[in-house]
């Protein structure tokens, strides 16, 4: 069941995503639903759009993009105080790091690397917003660009792996879930 911050949430993220195509670094915005990783089929994420950004002249990159959006006013002050911070710019950072830290929630930071498992990409786009009112729609307060090195990838599919070994080792052998889980790292 939905809770009050999350039916906001969704009926903001519409604007988000358009105002988001509209940045200059991003080249397309794609809607999207329930995405399986191509080699391991119970391994899924929905990201809210993936889009492909421009990090550089010549370095286009597909990134899902996650959208968060703050109801709470103690959120939104957070949320404020983080953009202002950055100077309401795009704040590039590492998977993991401590502006990541400082920027992402801890439980959305474990659903964005998902995506980026599932999709086997490097970079993602989280994004904080603000709910809109009944004559306005919400605005973007940061956006996060965030860029994983192998190695990250590598740990995070190592607690997935354990994770995983708890739960399907009934049903697979151990090499089964460590030949799968190496597949999801393939191309990162």
């Amino acid at each position: 069941r939905s809770t009050t911050p999350m039916v906001i949430g969704s009926k903001n993220e519409n604007a988000v995503l358009k105002a988001l195509s509209n940045l200059d670094f991003v080249s397309n915005v794609f809607d999207v639903g329930l995405i399986e990783h191509i080699n391991i089929p119970w391994l899924a994420a929905s990201p809210d759009a993936i889009s492909i950004i421009q990090v550089s002249e010549d370095s286009a990159y597909i990134a899902p993009v996650e959208v968060k959006t703050r109801v709470a006013p103690d959120k939104i002050l957070e949320a404020e105080m983080i953009a202002q911070k950055y100077n309401h710019k795009i704040i590039s950072c590492g998977v993991g790091d401590e502006v990541w830290k400082e920027c992402v929630e801890p439980e959305h930071s474990t659903q964005v690397m998902m995506q980026m498992i599932v999709l086997r990409v490097s970079h993602v786009l989280y994004i904080v917003a603000r709910a809109g009112s009944k004559e306005a729609y919400g605005r973007i307060l940061y956006v996060v660009l965030g860029k994983w090195k192998e190695e990250d990838a590598r740990e995070f599919v190592g607690r997935l792996k354990y994770t995983a070994d708890q739960v399907l080792l009934p049903f697979y052998e151990s090499t089964t879930v460590d030949e799968l889980l190496h597949l999801s790292l393939i191309h990162i």
